[in-house]
């Protein structure tokens, strides 16, 4: 092929093939890209999807350990029968505080926590004892003896949130307008807790935890967003946010 060939009619074509071979390249690698990314959100969604399945469980696990110490406890008297009463009390609401606090962390979607939530509302509402020998320590009596103690400074939103379930199961009945309310109070900690929850699933720092407990003591969860009460007493029906304290 001689120069002339190469000139006229060679390099032509190439000039002329060379904008659509970028562009077929350009578009090929444009599609890779985006299979890739669909992979990996693909990839992302199942292991989220797995990571719930496992928390549920791991939930699931712990209320039968519940269930099998609440038998037990029938059996029991004395101080024997306290002891044990305060055991589970203890276990079932640090096991509802991290239920919470599984649902912050993106580990639980919204529909399994409001059905825990709304279970958690039918039994103050309900209030029965725990066994029938100790009629005393009922389910009020465990939240506001254990369950508030334990978790009123190491966890205030939860406690925020289980004092507005309080409220809410004073009205009469568990119905559609109740579970519509306890829909808008989650969608309340939905949308103050964005920039919390955002954090916490990526990897929070100290000092933004320590803010963020500092600048959002409650989540506004409480009726004119009041600030958690110092109180020398509790009453069996009134909570950090009351008035009338």
């Amino acid at each position: 092929m001689d120069i002339d060939t190469l000139r006229n009619y060679i390099l032509p074509i190439i000039s002329a093939l060379t904008p659509i071979i970028f562009a077929a390249s350009a578009y090929f690698a444009y599609n890779a890209l985006q299979a890739a990314r669909r992979n990996i959100l693909e990839t992302i969604q199942i292991n989220r999807r797995n990571k719930r399945a496992d928390t549920i469980l791991h939930c699931n696990v712990r209320y039968d350990e519940l269930y099998k110490l609440r038998i037990s406890i029938r059996d029991m008297t004395g101080d024997a029968r306290d002891t044990a009463i305060h055991a589970y009390y203890a276990r079932f609401w640090g096991l509802k505080s991290d239920q919470f606090d599984y649902w912050l962390a993106g580990l639980i979607d919204i529909h399994t926590f409001f059905d825990w939530a709304s279970s958690t509302l039918r039994s103050f509402k309900d209030n029965k004892p725990l066994v029938d020998s100790a009629r005393e320590k009922d389910f009020m009596w465990g939240w506001h003896s254990i369950g508030w103690t334990d978790n009123e400074i190491t966890n205030p939103w939860f406690s925020q949130l289980i004092f507005t379930l309080i409220k809410l199961s004073k009205s009469d009945g568990v119905n559609v307008a109740i579970n519509d309310q306890l829909l808008e109070l989650l969608n309340i900690v939905d949308v103050k807790s964005r920039a919390y929850r955002d954090e916490l699933q990526r990897e929070m720092s100290i000092a933004f935890y320590v803010k963020t407990r500092r600048d959002l003591p409650n989540l506004g969860l409480l009726d004119g967003g009041v600030t958690p009460l110092r109180k020398t007493s509790r009453s069996r029906d009134q909570g950090p946010g009351d008035r009338s304290a």
